[in-house]
């Protein structure tokens, strides 16, 4: 089943809320009727006089709503599910603040504030297909002359990405349009087996049967 915390935001099975920000970008993407307000997941700087562009896993969950935590698995997503909620002027301000950092995520540190990570270790990095789908969701024009580049990365990367969790290309391919989506189901014709042994796993599988009616 599908659970949710107090505060109406989906968690897993346990109540963990580290993958919340995932979970409410699918919904969101599968236009769910649970699914929640998207903006809510922005970190805000000053009283809320300002917006930040930082993305957070949960906005209300310790360790989980430090946003120097937060992975490319989770912002996949969560741009999918923005770009279906028409946030533009947030998904604008998420591609400039990974625009500063380089096109890296934000996860410098471990789950807890102040626990730095260290080489090897570090920020997951944009590949062109994310940066892309930065690209296509926020509507950045003047780095549309990229996307060319972008589609090349995204076939590529259907190609080779093949593991359990599914989730974040399914997103990715839903930002680039119905083509990424019928061109992932035929390069990946078992992808609903994935899908279900993933969230089988998590003991969820509610969210299998709502991304294959989505893919449908």
């Amino acid at each position: 089943m599908m659970n949710f915390d107090v505060y109406g935001l989906p968690v897993d099975s346990s109540g963990s809320a580290g993958d919340t920000s995932m979970r409410a970008g699918m919904l969101a993407m599968c236009m769910h009727p649970m699914a929640p307000h998207l903006s809510n997941f922005e970190m805000t700087v000053h009283f809320d006089f300002e917006r930040s562009g930082l993305l957070l896993r949960h906005p209300r969950s310790y360790p989980w709503d430090n946003p120097w935590n937060f992975t490319r698995d989770q912002l996949l997503p969560m741009l999918a599910g923005l770009k279906v909620q028409k946030e533009t002027d947030l998904l604008r301000r998420v591609f400039v603040s990974h625009a500063l950092r380089g096109f890296f995520c934000q996860d410098v540190q471990e789950d807890k504030p102040g626990s730095w990570k260290t080489p090897p270790n570090g920020p997951d990095m944009l590949a062109p297909q994310h940066i892309g789908a930065l690209v296509i969701a926020g509507k950045i024009w003047p780095f549309y002359p990229f996307l060319p580049i972008a589609v090349l990365f995204l076939v590529i990367d259907l190609f080779i990405r093949n593991h359990d969790e599914q989730n974040q290309t399914i997103a990715m391919c839903s930002i680039y349009g119905k083509w990424a989506l019928w061109l992932y189901k035929q390069i990946r014709p078992d992808w609903d087996k994935y899908n279900v042994s993933y969230w089988t796993g998590q003991n969820q599988l509610e969210y299998a049967d709502m991304i294959r009616e989505y893919l449908k």
